[in-house]
């Protein structure tokens, strides 16, 4: 069981991976999804589960900044995950 994402290989045998930042997102993302399910939430980190065109799918939230998204980063990798991608939006640097 990984200590942050509380996500573990029995819960889980997907490759890839979604991540929006805010946790309310998840629901909305995993309606998209056949047989979706909500896997937990601690803290920022809410996983949901799904498939889409018979391929498993982990749609996680980071959380806003860096350093959660490495965390979940490598959280789900030590799950199997190997396929990430970020979704959502995106501050500006002045």
């Amino acid at each position: 069981m990984q200590p942050h994402i509380r996500l573990n290989t029995s819960m889980t045998r997907a490759k890839y991976a979604l991540l929006p930042g805010d946790p309310g997102r998840v629901d909305r993302i995993a309606r998209f999804l056949d047989k979706a399910e909500i896997l937990g939430q601690n803290r920022e980190f809410r996983a949901a589960r799904g498939w889409y065109q018979g391929v498993e799918i982990v749609v996680l939230s980071t959380g806003i900044g860096g350093p959660s998204t490495a965390i979940a980063i490598e959280e789900l990798r030590q799950v199997g995950v190997n396929t990430l991608i970020r979704i959502g939006s995106c501050g500006a640097l002045q």
